[in-house]
């Protein structure tokens, strides 16, 4: 492949990553809204997800700088794209205040549990170790998104 469309098959792909968590922290935002009594948490969990859009972001510029380095991995394009699509949805609902609280947070747990969060560590190969372990973290703060959001649901 050449590497112009190589690169613009990358780019295309992380630029989804990065709109998928800068709406999840978004989501999560509004969340905070929602559940006032918990509103450090989501806020808590909004911010982790702002920082997941910024590493995504630097992980773009790594891309456009030295494409040659970087490979899509085996990862579901469409179902990724799928969910970002579905998260906006749910954010122009809640946004007019078209919702059921329960389902806003089954929601946001279907997503952080979803084999798109999951199986995110397959989505690029790339030389770089920085990735793998800046992947890891993301990982593991979804993780405990998820935990956090049974825990909330078992409360109810």
């Amino acid at each position: 492949m050449p590497v112009d469309k190589h690169q613009q098959s990358l780019v295309k792909l992380v630029d989804l990553f990065i709109d998928l968590e800068s709406s999840l922290e978004t989501y999560y935002e509004l969340c905070a809204k929602i559940f006032p009594d918990e509103k450090f948490a989501w806020f808590g969990i909004a911010t982790q997800e702002g920082i997941h859009a910024k590493i995504f972001k630097k992980i773009k510029e790594h891309i456009i700088q030295d494409p040659e380095r970087w490979t899509a991995g085996k990862y579901n394009f469409e179902a990724l794209e799928t969910m970002v699509n579905s998260v906006h949805e749910k954010l122009s609902a809640i946004k007019v205040k078209d919702y059921i609280s329960q389902d806003v947070v089954n929601f946001a747990r279907d997503v952080e549990s979803s084999l798109v969060e999951a199986d995110m560590a397959n989505a690029f190969v790339s030389e770089s170790g920085e990735y793998r372990i800046v992947i890891k973290k993301i990982l593991e703060e979804t993780y405990e998104h998820k935990e956090f959001m049974t825990r909330f649901l078992d409360s109810r």
